[in-house]
């Protein structure tokens, strides 16, 4: 593909599997994928597998050498119900 043949530095794929179906109130739960080549300071891109509630926001970091740790909030007082399932992941490192 032509964007991945100029992207002058690393572009890796990989995937998380996560079981959690319910978030509560003022609460964080997280889970971690691999990516192979991932290190700490790349940039990530997750997608989850459906639709998220819109009371959960997420975020996803390397937090160790070719692991993904993918954060979902609830910042509202009440529980969060989710799909549990397979997010894809896309990690970028901009400078060789």
């Amino acid at each position: 593909d032509v964007q991945k043949a100029n992207w002058p530095g690393k572009l890796l794929f990989g995937t998380a599997a996560s079981s959690i179906t319910s978030v509560g109130g003022l609460a964080t739960a997280t889970f971690t994928g691999t990516v192979t080549g991932a290190a700490v300071g790349d940039l990530v891109i997750a997608t989850p597998p459906a639709q998220l509630d819109a009371r959960i926001s997420f975020y996803a970091l390397v937090t160790a050498t070719n692991t993904v740790t993918v954060y979902l909030n609830n910042a509202s007082a009440s529980t969060a119900s989710l799909t549990a399932g397979t997010w894809n992941l896309a990690v970028l490192d901009p400078v060789l």
